[in-house]
């Protein structure tokens, strides 16, 4: 699907160290699974640590550890 890609190119970010463009790709993942998937479904959880991953590589804890806890609650 188009949002695993953008989760694929996102984790290829992450690894290149570019955690603000990881960030946005895996956000736009997210976005999609998030208009098109149950708040409960197994695949949002990962986006939500997805974007926690890049947030706290970013050094936006805060916003980080939001998404873990929703990720936590998936």
């Amino acid at each position: 699907s188009y949002a695993a890609a953008l989760d694929n190119l996102g984790a290829c970010l992450m690894g290149l160290g570019h955690y603000r463009a990881a960030h946005e790709h895996h956000r736009a993942a997210f976005e999609i699974r998030k208009a098109t998937l149950a708040a409960d479904h197994v695949d949002l959880g990962r986006s939500y640590g997805n974007m926690a991953r890049a947030l706290l590589e970013l050094r936006r804890h805060d916003e980080a550890l939001e998404h873990i806890e929703r990720a936590l609650a998936v």
